[in-house]
């Protein structure tokens, strides 16, 4: 299985990295216009949703993960989270550029935790990661605010203690283990195969 970091738009990169791969899951930010899946075959390659995607028309495509969850792909379990915050919402236009429902609920994260301390994985896919981490990949300072994303991401982690989490949303390509996890951010259209 092949994780893919945001694509942001750059759709012929999109194809040609899921061409040389069976499976896929892409972190986040695929980008605002979703015609371009109807080339690629959704039983293969899923998309875990990001704060640049756009949440009027995602989910009339299978390629779409839910809210969270469990799923395997590959033979490969593992539990996955959707959304982040646009520190940049200021400048974008809502229903056009920016949603107002790209981070889950109060209520939808609680239920989040819950589900992960009563269903625990060893792996977790994020477009975001838990606050704790956030200092180490860090490329805009505005991302250095707790979000409700990442406290609920950093609540799943306290309740499930997986061994991996694979993130993008920061730009960043950065790796290490901590509190016995390994995390690794994956840059703009940077993959790592699992």
């Amino acid at each position: 299985m092949r994780i893919i970091g945001d694509v942001h738009g750059h759709f012929r990169r999109y194809h040609n990295i899921t061409k040389e791969c069976k499976y896929s899951v892409q972190l986040g930010d695929f980008g605002f216009d979703y015609q371009t899946l109807s080339l690629i075959d959704a039983d293969h390659h899923k998309i875990i949703a990001g704060n640049h995607d756009n949440y009027d028309e995602m989910y009339k495509y299978n390629h779409f993960l839910g809210d969270y969850g469990i799923t395997e792909i590959d033979n490969i379990r593992f539990g996955y989270i959707r959304g982040g915050l646009s520190v940049d919402r200021m400048y974008r236009t809502e229903g056009i550029s920016w949603w107002n429902n790209e981070e889950l609920t109060y209520k939808q994260g609680c239920e989040c935790i819950e589900f992960f301390k009563n269903n625990p994985v060893n792996m977790i896919l994020s477009h975001d990661c838990p606050f704790f981490v956030v200092p180490f990949v860090l490329t805009n300072n505005y991302k250095l605010t707790s979000s409700a994303t990442t406290q609920i991401l950093e609540g799943v982690f306290e309740v499930c203690k997986p061994k991996r989490w694979f993130f993008g949303h920061h730009h960043n390509s950065w790796q290490n283990i901590m509190y016995g996890c390994h995390f690794r951010c994956l840059d703009e259209l940077e993959y790592v195969d699992f």
